[in-house]
């Protein structure tokens, strides 16, 4: 529908949501950013691109690390942008390209 056009397909995920998210979605690949780092914003439209083009197959999931502290801890975030894949909930390091294609691939 028209009025959804541009809208993200990237997943704001939060303490909230996190756990049900990844029940929900059995792949899902998430980017632990903060607003003021350069190297997130440059990623940010790669990241929406792949999420775009994995719809329905692979979830992409956002989580601003200095809102969500809590997130951060948990998976022992130091650094930003890190990128983690979950497989039905298993956590795993994510050290693949970051461009979308890289991404898709």
């Amino acid at each position: 529908s028209w009025w959804l056009a541009g809208a993200s397909k990237v997943a704001v995920l939060t303490n909230g949501n996190f756990d049900s998210h990844l029940e929900a979605n059995g792949l899902t690949l998430v980017k632990f950013y903060a607003p003021w780092c350069g190297h997130c914003k440059a990623m940010a439209p790669e990241f929406e691109k792949a999420a775009e083009e994995l719809e329905g197959k692979v979830s992409l999931g956002k989580v601003d690390a200095t809102v969500e502290e809590a997130l951060g801890t948990r998976f022992g975030i130091e650094s930003y942008p890190t990128m983690k894949w979950f497989e039905h909930g298993e956590e795993h390091e994510y050290d693949g390209p970051r461009d979308a294609e890289g991404i898709v691939a």
